[in-house]
């Protein structure tokens, strides 16, 4: 096994659907550590504090004896491990299941959403819009303060929609765009909004952009318990996630 860092261009031609999560977490401005093992059929990408570290474990193999090497670092320098479920990872290591659920591929399409009068959704064209706003929901969803130009990053390398009513921020999604493809990275509804057809409305709209600027598919992934969530959008293809944690 070599560690090095590799550029980002080729993780979704290399291994599909299930470097989702890992695409999410390397197109966001935030620190992370990547190995990949000598024969480039596995890819790691470790985000988080030391803490509460997660390697998004990506493989073009479910077999994984010949990769101890890797395996043992990923073990020893994180906790939570998240992969596809064709990988048995606790045949491997020393760990548990605690979560499960779907990466999901999407094929762009105009869609017609409605949602009350008092509530517009559009997308963020002002650098100075809400910009806080947002990031305070990225340190309470990605448990993670540290954003970096937020303000730059936001513009530049992201469509991001905006929910609004009487002037305050009800809801956000936030897509990053990664080779011709978009990514959901973030969905919020403010819990006094929820419930009224917004994260559907959110979702159709970003529907529509994805398919007006161009990007044949556009990505996502939910847990289990909200497997219904994507269900107003065209699903092309779906591949079930682990997450795994460590046990001493």
């Amino acid at each position: 096994m070599t560690e090095r860092m590799i550029e980002k261009s080729g993780l979704l031609d290399c291994f599909g659907i299930s470097s989702c999560a890992a695409i999410r977490e390397v197109s966001l401005p935030y620190e992370n550590e990547i190995y990949v093992s000598e024969d480039k059929n596995i890819f790691v990408l470790m985000t988080g504090d030391e803490k509460n570290k997660k390697s998004n474990l990506v493989c073009k193999s479910n077999q994984l004896d010949q990769h101890t090497d890797l395996l043992n670092i990923i073990y020893n320098r994180s906790n939570l491990y998240l992969c596809s479920n064709k990988i048995k990872l606790n045949q491997y290591l020393k760990c548990k299941k605690v979560d499960v659920g779907f990466f999901y591929q999407f094929q762009p399409q105009k869609l017609e959403y409605s949602v009350n009068e008092d509530i517009t959704i559009a997308e963020l064209t002002d650098s100075q819009e809400f910009i806080g706003d947002i990031q305070e929901v990225f340190i309470r969803q990605k448990k993670n303060p540290k954003l970096g130009d937020k303000k730059q990053w936001l513009m530049d390398d992201t469509v991001t929609l905006c929910a609004k009513s009487a002037g305050q921020l009800i809801g956000v999604l936030v897509a990053t765009i990664y080779q011709n493809a978009g990514f959901l990275n973030l969905i919020y509804i403010r819990e006094d909004y929820r419930n009224r057809n917004i994260g559907t409305a959110l979702l159709q709209k970003i529907s529509g952009l994805m398919y007006e600027k161009g990007y044949p598919h556009f990505y996502g992934m939910s847990p289990y318990n909200k497997k219904s969530f994507y269900q107003s959008l065209d699903i092309i293809d779906i591949e079930g996630w682990v997450l795994w944690e460590k046990q001493s």
